[in-house]
């Protein structure tokens, strides 16, 4: 969700500024979540039928979260907070709605036995992107820079 929105924000900011730091603010929240799908696919990997269990709690409690709510600011207004990479109330929920149809999907993936990546020996997050688990790089086969 902070991927996003910075993302989102940094379309709408006018000033380069806002614009480029909520650039690398989305880059770098992005690579948050891809590290922790990717330790959520260890877990679910070596932690057996307790650690889909615990994902499947966590899917069905999924829809209780809240989206965030933006605090009033007296004498300004939203056309101004949008042009300053702040999004509107309504985007948010819409990017929050968004952003649960995705986790949702993607990890009722993860709880596929297929879709789980094979390791072998140590893990190794150096260049290794991995926009889902099934691009996930075996570390033998990621190359070196």
């Amino acid at each position: 969700m902070a991927s996003r929105v910075a993302g989102e924000g940094a379309t709408r900011a006018t000033d380069p500024v806002v614009r480029e730091t909520l650039s690398v603010i989305s880059e770098d929240e992005g690579r948050h979540a891809e590290l922790a799908w990717d330790i959520i696919a260890f877990a679910l990997e070596r932690g057996g039928r307790g650690a889909k269990e615990a994902l499947r709690q966590a899917l069905s409690a999924l829809e209780s979260q809240q989206t965030p709510a933006l605090p009033r600011i007296p004498g300004v207004d939203e056309d101004f907070l949008t042009r300053n990479g702040v999004l509107p109330q309504a985007e948010l929920g819409r990017l929050m709605a968004v952003c649960i149809e995705r986790t949702r999907a993607r990890a009722e993936a993860l709880l596929e036995p297929s879709s789980l990546p094979a390791r072998h020996g140590p893990i190794d997050f150096q260049g290794v992107p991995a926009s889902s688990p099934r691009d996930a790089v075996p570390v033998e086969a990621a190359p070196r820079g």
